[in-house]
């Protein structure tokens, strides 16, 4: 969700009642809830990886923009570019077999000379991400840091923190913000924290860990120039 309204320390964005933008990384149960959906402020524009737009039904936003990767979307100062990122196709599981597109991205947001780059669900390729890195200054990166186990089956498609942490050097960011933790339990992780856990020992040992903030849920930070 983007508003262009500065939100104070404190207010949730559940007490937003005007949106600009809502991004949906990929079509995923857990990603595009039409709940969720349901509940928002039907000010926005809705911008969906390409072919992504058949499976939501009709909310009322304000607009339903589809995104195929490096196409941007333009309006009032906001810039998005959708990137690509690396998860697997389709909503339920066997309609990803006929899909000849990518219904998953990532995403870059410019607006007012900060760029935040959001990951969205994805696995490591170094190739897509240093390319990432290369066209835009990124100053935030949200970045998923699991699943983790069982780890050969998730890399696929998931990042574990060691490899959040290589892209969040691929994209050159200033800072980080781990995402796609602490909900659910997802995989064999032996806890909701133990991907949490896993990366602070890792930002500590690299001596990064003034620019890693591992975030509670519902927790805000805003960052000062």
């Amino acid at each position: 969700m983007i508003s262009k309204r500065r939100i104070e320390p404190g207010i949730l964005p559940s007490s937003i009642d005007k949106l600009d933008y809502i991004l949906i990384s990929h079509i995923h149960f857990d990603h595009l809830s039409y709940g969720s959906l349901s509940m928002l402020p039907k000010s926005a524009v809705m911008l969906l990886p390409t072919g992504s737009a058949e499976y939501v039904p009709e909310f009322g936003f304000s607009d339903y923009r589809e995104m195929n990767p490096w196409t941007t979307f333009e309006a009032d100062g906001v810039r998005i570019t959708a990137v690509p990122v690396r998860h697997f196709n389709g909503r339920y599981g066997f309609d990803g077999a006929w899909l000849n597109y990518n219904t998953f991205t990532g995403y870059v947001i410019e607006y007012k000379g900060k760029t935040v780059f959001f990951a969205g669900d994805t696995g490591y390729d170094p190739d897509k991400f240093k390319e990432i890195g290369r066209k835009f200054a990124i100053n935030v990166a949200l970045i998923p840091i699991a699943p983790i186990e069982p780890h050969e089956f998730m890399k696929r498609v998931h990042t574990d923190p060691e490899e959040a942490l290589q892209i969040f050097n691929d994209v050159h960011a200033k800072f980080m913000i781990p995402i796609h933790h602490q909900t659910f339990a997802q995989g064999l992780d032996s806890s909701l924290m133990f991907p949490q856990d896993q990366l602070k020992k890792l930002a500590t040992e690299r001596q990064i860990e003034d620019r890693v903030f591992s975030l509670r849920v519902g927790e805000q930070r805003i960052f000062i120039p």
